[in-house]
């Protein structure tokens, strides 16, 4: 077993889980590497980013770009690509609207649409090809 670093909120998180007693319909990894996210991303059918004002958060990068479909709130910097992409959902912070939109991505049909969806966004905005044709043009224009 590996030794993890106590991080944020993961024991307080871990203690609330037994106390339910949900530790068999849980799983909290704790820290893990670059692959094992990746190792983790593809095994995930929906990603939850309930925080509010992320202004341009990576880990729902990660997740778009091997097909995850995303559920944000509308304070998320990626919120607006993500709706209306069809790569997820953008809710109002609380329970209620995540959980509505993540048993609406959980549906098969729903969720293969927005599993390509989330990597067609991923690739056709959010690529490193993309970001520096992007930058490349503003650097241009602004030289000019």
């Amino acid at each position: 077993m590996r030794q993890e670093a106590v991080e944020g909120e993961l024991a307080a998180v871990r203690a609330r889980i037994t106390a339910l007693g949900l530790t068999s319909r849980f799983t909290v990894p704790g820290p893990l590497s670059s692959a094992e996210v990746l190792t983790e991303l593809r095994r995930a059918h929906v990603y939850v980013l309930p925080s509010v004002d992320e202004p341009f958060p990576m880990s729902v990068l990660e997740a778009l770009s091997v097909g995850v479909p995303t559920v944000v709130t509308h304070s998320n910097g990626l919120a607006r690509d993500i709706a209306s992409s069809g790569a997820g959902r953008a809710v109002d912070p609380g329970p209620q609207g995540l959980s509505e939109a993540v048993l609406t991505l959980l549906a098969p049909s729903e969720n293969t649409t927005a599993s390509k969806a989330a990597r067609e966004l991923a690739t056709s905005s959010f690529s490193m090809d993309t970001v520096l044709d992007t930058l490349l043009g503003v650097y241009e224009d602004i030289s000019r």
